[in-house]
């Protein structure tokens, strides 16, 4: 079967299982945490984190329009370990600060993919933080963050960013900075843009 999910919700881990499958409304208990989801469509959280120690994995799909997740804390794409988030079809995503690659040896993966795909963060977006960190958007795809955006934060790190197609969109409210200590890449073709 497909591998569990592993979410940080109100300072608690909790273990997402994909098999279950349940109604939107119903409430399903995961390790003793409970969850009101269909097979978490609408998920809203304190903190998101997606890979958390070192070693694991931690992957998460908002699928489909009215597919949300919310967090009203900050979200960590490959904490220590390696985190892959994709949002598409017209799901949104939304939090304060936004981390992918965080913490050194860690792999964050962010793809928004489709028009009405959407991924919010109120403050700043970081792409390899002290990690990697790679983002994609493409296909009409949306991204903003009303704080800076950095790829490649810290020495040693790496962090790419990808807006391809028309009406793809990185929107930032305030700088954009490609390599502050570490390498950072920003490619944009195929009528994407970016703004800040």
């Amino acid at each position: 079967g497909q591998p569990a999910e592993l979410v940080k919700l109100q300072q608690q881990y909790v273990t997402l299982e994909p098999a279950l499958d349940a109604q939107e409304g119903e409430r399903v208990t995961v390790d003793e945490t409970a969850i009101e989801a269909a097979r978490v469509k609408l998920l809203g959280n304190v903190t998101g984190d997606l890979g958390v120690n070192a070693g694991t994995t931690g992957t998460a799909t908002v699928d489909g329009a009215g597919s949300a997740w919310t967090n009203s804390g900050d979200l960590i794409v490959g904490d220590s370990g390696t985190g892959t988030l994709t949002i598409r079809n017209g799901g949104t995503v939304s939090n304060v600060a936004g981390y992918l690659g965080s913490l050194a040896g860690s792999t964050g993966t962010v793809t928004v993919d489709g028009a009405g795909s959407s991924w919010t963060s109120s403050s700043t977006l970081f792409v390899g933080r002290s990690g990697t960190g790679t983002l994609t958007i493409r296909n009409g795809g949306n991204v903003s963050n009303a704080g800076f955006g950095y790829l490649g934060f810290t020495a040693g790190t790496t962090g790419s960013a990808t807006v391809d197609g028309a009406g793809s969109t990185w929107t930032n409210s305030s700088t954009l900075i490609a390599g502050v200590s570490g390498t950072g890449t920003l490619t944009i073709k195929n009528g994407g843009k970016v703004s800040n």
